[in-house]
């Protein structure tokens, strides 16, 4: 007779499955330290393992006082990977230099934007980044501006150049319009040139008016620590690099990027070590020495030992293979010799001077 059926309940395991009952034979009873062979195992972890996603890098140049140009170049770069400096915000053509980001606003680094920077160039003469997002100029900024001519306003450095470009074509145009309207006898055409022009100007004066940076009164001004001027809002000291390779601004988090940044306000820039100045003749090794008896020839092998004679046997391996390499020379030299010789009565039996 055999035994009554046990019903086991799994419902501590937490699984889709342990509401079901498991029939289990008695005589087909696993151990008590290993589950059944079909219990549920409980929900499978869908968390991905994340791994920090890097370059190799070369660890930072530790110094002390004023540092070199080469040591600034290995501590730029180094904190320029470790993305610990700003990048430099680029608007390729055919976009204007003057045109907001289309996304991620606030890592605007241009600066004194009109929509907001982090970083800005005060009163003082010192350029600061802003500890967090970028934000709107302060009454103590003073960008660079530069005046234009078209309007007579002014305008951000930057932009000035690729703004007089633009107004002057767009104005040559006008008039070469107007021009052809006056020399088809058209009454109205200083009429027209005169309401072209004072659309024109009204266009650029809300342009010139757009592109100027937007003071913001209420948060206070900016902070300086080289000027040691405390106000609302702090900032650190910062230093745009914009050639290559570094394209990055500099910003002051500590001693070591405050003491560039100082050598920067100097003038001196970073540079890389020249291999013209590495001397060649103290860092070259000497060639091994080849140690080990010659062999018939009188040449030393380079796999010799110190002691170690050649054997019969490696003799005649050696003398062999020099053996069959100089056949298969001999047998390359032939076959070549054949094709040019071939190629040559061809090239006489086309030009029609083969007489054979």
């Amino acid at each position: 007779m055999s035994s009554p059926i046990r019903l086991v309940d799994y419902s501590d395991s937490d699984a889709d499955m342990a509401d079901a009952a498991f029939i289990e034979e008695p005589q087909m009873r696993p151990s008590s330290t290993d589950p059944p062979p079909n219990a549920p195992t409980g929900p499978k972890s869908t968390k991905a393992t994340a791994f920090k996603t890097g370059f190799k890098n070369n660890p930072p140049w530790h110094f002390s006082g004023t540092p070199s140009p080469q040591t600034m170049h290995h501590h730029i770069l180094y904190k320029k990977n470790e993305r610990k400096y700003f990048s430099i915000t680029l608007m390729q053509p055919p976009v204007t230099p003057w045109t907001p980001l289309s996304s991620r606003r606030n890592m605007e680094t241009r600066l004194c934007f009109h929509t907001g920077s982090r970083i800005h160039v005060l009163d003082c003469g010192h350029t600061v980044a802003v500890q967090g997002n970028a934000e709107p100029c302060a009454a103590n900024c003073k960008p660079p501006m530069a005046r234009i001519s078209s309007t007579g306003s002014t305008v951000p450095t930057a932009y000035a150049s690729a703004i007089n470009i633009h107004r002057s074509s767009t104005a040559e145009t006008v008039k070469e319009h107007i021009q052809l309207l006056d020399d088809n006898g058209d009454p109205m055409a200083q009429e027209k040139f005169a309401a072209h022009v004072d659309v024109l100007c009204k266009v650029w004066d809300n342009q010139d008016q757009e592109l100027r940076p937007q003071v913001d009164l209420i948060s206070g001004n900016f902070s300086c620590t080289t000027c040691g001027t405390t106000a609302h809002r702090a900032t650190n000291p910062a230093a745009p690099v914009l050639r290559a390779p570094y394209h990055c601004i500099v910003v002051g988090k500590d001693e070591h990027d405050i003491a560039i940044i100082h050598e920067l306000g100097k003038g001196i820039q970073p540079q890389q070590s020249s291999q013209s100045s590495i001397n060649f003749k103290t860092t070259k090794k000497p060639p091994p020495k080849r140690l080990g008896p010659a062999n018939d020839s009188g040449h030393r092998r380079s796999r010799a030992i110190v002691g170690l004679k050649e054997t019969p046997g490696e003799t005649r391996k050696r003398k062999n293979d020099a053996w069959h390499s100089a056949m298969r020379r001999r047998e390359k030299e032939g076959v070549m010799s054949k094709l040019r010789e071939d190629n040559l009565m061809e090239e006489l039996d086309a030009m029609g001077l083969k007489s054979w």
